[in-house]
């Protein structure tokens, strides 16, 4: 079923949507430290997109955390409470380490 609204199919409306939602993330990854920037700004353009529903909502919650906060994980000082948190952190730190 291919339904139109006002001229634009769902597919592309549906394109539209993640490219928006690749786009915010993308730009709520700069952070004050460019520390961060390099851990999380490559590793969402290459990986966002393939991250599963819950990876991406784990990955919201850690862009609303402080910088510091976020450093501390990346670097493994500190550890996230959730364990699915903490698995994406990894993630993260892994794909850093092999880039």
């Amino acid at each position: 079923v291919n339904i139109h609204f006002v001229g634009v199919s769902v597919t592309k409306m549906q394109d539209i949507v993640i490219d928006i939602d690749f786009k915010e993330i993308l730009w709520k990854s700069r952070r004050g430290m460019l520390e961060i920037d390099l851990f999380l700004c490559p590793f969402v353009e290459q990986n966002y997109c393939s991250l599963s529903y819950r990876e991406k909502k784990l990955f919201r919650e850690i862009l609303n955390e402080d910088d510091p906060v976020i450093w501390s994980w990346l670097q493994g000082m500190e550890t996230p409470k959730e364990v699915d948190m903490l698995e994406l952190i990894e993630k993260i730190r892994v794909f850093q380490a092999n880039s």
